[in-house]
């Protein structure tokens, strides 16, 4: 929803005064980061929900104590960001499939950010 929004307005900035096309630039950046954190959000909370279902766990933390929201997050940003598992172990079939998903769609949303960014500066020249 959000890159189509940045599509959007990419083509009314095109014959917009340049104040209209700073902030309508401003809110696309906007969007798609708050796209990209909401993406987190909703794995962090899938990953905690399989994890304290039965039977618990599938992903090893190295901790003694269980783990809270922000260990969640940290593995749900760490795939958004690096489409990799970082230093935590998965051994669930269920939480694999999931991060399967997470890191394919966190490769296609950095691709199409990406291949805009190209195409916006292709077309200032």
């Amino acid at each position: 929803m959000s890159l189509s929004a940045v599509g959007i307005v990419l083509i009314q900035t095109r014959d917009a005064d340049p104040v209209r096309a700073s902030v309508l630039a401003g809110l696309a950046v906007i969007a798609v980061a708050s796209s990209w954190a909401l993406i987190q959000v909703d794995y962090m909370l899938r990953y905690a929900h399989l994890f304290f279902s039965h039977p618990s766990g599938g992903i090893d933390f190295h901790q003694n104590e269980d783990p809270s929201y922000v260990d969640f997050a940290y593995f749900s940003v760490g795939l958004g960001m690096t489409y990799q598992v970082a230093d935590t172990d998965v051994g669930s079939r269920a939480i694999r499939r999931i991060v399967i998903g997470q890191t394919m769609l966190a490769y296609l949303f950095g691709a199409v950010i990406l291949a805009t960014v190209i195409n916006l500066v292709a077309g200032l020249g």
